[in-house]
């Protein structure tokens, strides 16, 4: 059973006629992982569920594979005493890490730090990008937006850069990663 609006509105747990999955008998009998994906969806979404998980599951394996053709993935830079300064960071626009919210994020005047530890690759920021917060929501959620501007951010942050012409993906990653089926497959 899964909460519904009869549960809400009685406070006992009801099963609504729209939230009953028939499957049959022998395909369960063969497949006993099947019943989690019904717990959120029907068959068609339990066969979406079997084919994303058998072509790369992880989002890192995405990345990895394709840093070759272009992308680059990373955590924004550390400020410390003692560190380097990085010239390309002045003047742009920050991302406050907390006010990243599925596909909006808030950004703030540039950063006046010059003392930085461990500035990471410059080309993350720069670019078309998917920016991520760091950490997952108490509603399990992932929160991802998409910046096209450059924009400098710190370690609470992660970023998915996209190669020129690439946007579109990014833009598909970002839409991806604020799905439904990113928190169910995370």
């Amino acid at each position: 059973p899964k909460p519904g609006p009869s549960s809400a509105a009685t406070g006992r747990i009801t099963i609504d006629g729209d939230r009953i999955a028939r499957v049959p008998r022998d395909l369960l009998a063969h497949n006993s992982a099947l019943l989690r994906p019904l717990v959120f969806g029907d068959l068609r979404d339990a066969d979406l569920i079997d084919r994303l998980s058998r072509v790369d599951p992880t989002l890192g394996g995405l990345v990895d594979s394709s840093e070759r053709s272009g992308w680059v993935a990373g955590i924004g830079y550390q400020t410390v005493r003692g560190g380097t300064d990085m010239p390309v960071l002045r003047g742009i626009p920050h991302v406050i890490p907390g006010a990243i919210r599925p596909f909006s994020v808030t950004l703030a005047d540039p950063i006046n730090v010059k003392s930085i530890h461990r500035t990471r690759n410059p080309e993350i920021y720069d670019g078309p990008r998917v920016v991520l917060a760091r950490g997952i929501e108490a509603d399990q959620r992932i929160r991802a937006a998409f910046l096209r501007s450059p924009a400098s951010f710190s370690e609470s942050v992660f970023a998915i850069r996209a190669p020129d012409g690439c946007e579109d993906a990014a833009q598909a990653i970002c839409a991806f990663l604020n799905s439904r089926i990113a928190r169910y497959l995370r």
